[in-house]
């Protein structure tokens, strides 16, 4: 019997660090143990310092609405970039990396950027892998 390559099978088993469910800032900072629950099952911690470093970033509205981890996903449009999509995330992390957005809903970046934001947020950004 011949084996098929299945990339979204494939994709599936790659991303199975990604939460079933995310919520949003304020709650997890008001949690007494802030974490999501992964795909494959186990829980996630999120460090309460990386959270409200996260939160210094954010206004009032930010905190009440964004939802963490935040996706980070790879850009087929270029070689070695990623980006980040929708208006809170984008706002959030331009701030972050002192970066301006291509549009109010999409930031595009590029690996020393994603390092950047992994050495100082690795639980609140997740890497989302896409075909």
């Amino acid at each position: 019997m011949k084996d098929t390559f299945d990339p979204e099978s494939m994709l599936r088993s790659l991303n199975q660090h990604m939460p079933r469910k995310r919520m949003n800032l304020v709650d997890l900072l008001n949690s007494d143990d802030p974490h999501y629950i992964s795909r494959d099952g186990r829980q996630v911690p999120f460090p309460r310092t990386e959270l409200e470093a996260l939160a210094d970033y954010c206004d009032e509205f930010e905190l009440q609405r964004l939802r963490v981890p935040i996706y980070v996903s790879t850009d087929p449009s270029g070689a070695g970039s990623w980006k980040i999509e929708g208006r809170l995330e984008v706002a959030v992390a331009s701030r972050i990396l002192d970066r301006e957005p291509l549009r109010e809903d999409l930031l595009k970046f590029y690996h020393p950027h994603l390092r950047d934001l992994r050495r100082r947020f690795p639980s609140c950004f997740n890497i989302l892998y896409t075909p």
